[in-house]
């Protein structure tokens, strides 16, 4: 697929708004917080405020966007007030991030897609029982003329098809 650039760029992570581009939402996100097993005895912790003793890891994308999905705005989704946390150590992209968590560093606020096989096999276990819906989610781009083309249908069948399936 061509992107007006001429480059390939068939997913973004964003609101959906990308001018001259035709946008599919491909999976919507929710953000919850996990870390490692080994940061903390019980898991997971019992209320929200218990996370804010610990260190607290991010990544840079909800400060691209005006849309905010930070740690402040998760404990504000659980109405827990006054709180602003301040030491949260941000990363450029969620993969450093969830590397930072899988190796004990802290709690990452993470997007559900990405950690759910860390879970399962136990290298991640939620920090504390709240998932917030996320302003962003992925999306399917192409030019508009790419549309009708076989091969870039089918290729949008075959990622919805594969999103569709439980984890």
């Amino acid at each position: 697929m061509e992107s007006i650039h001429g480059a390939a760029q068939p997913g973004r992570f964003g609101v959906g708004e990308y001018p001259k581009l035709q946008t599919l939402e491909l999976l919507k996100v929710t953000l919850v917080p996990v870390c490692s097993p080994d940061l903390e005895a019980v898991l997971p912790f019992e209320k929200p405020e218990d996370l804010l003793n610990k260190p607290l890891l991010g990544d840079s994308t909800p400060y691209r966007s005006p849309k905010r999905f930070g740690w402040a705005e998760w404990f504000q989704d659980l109405d827990v007030r006054n709180v602003r946390p301040s030491r949260v150590r941000q990363f450029g992209n969620g993969l450093l991030g969830l590397e930072a968590a899988l190796t004990g560093q802290g709690i990452l606020l993470a997007c559900d897609h990405l950690i759910w096989p860390e879970v399962k096999m136990g290298r991640l276990a939620l920090a504390y029982k709240h998932a917030m819906p996320c302003p962003f989610s992925y999306h399917v781009v192409c030019v508009g003329s790419a549309l009708e083309r076989p091969i870039v249908q089918a290729f949008r069948r075959w990622l919805l098809e594969d999103a569709s399936i439980p984890n």
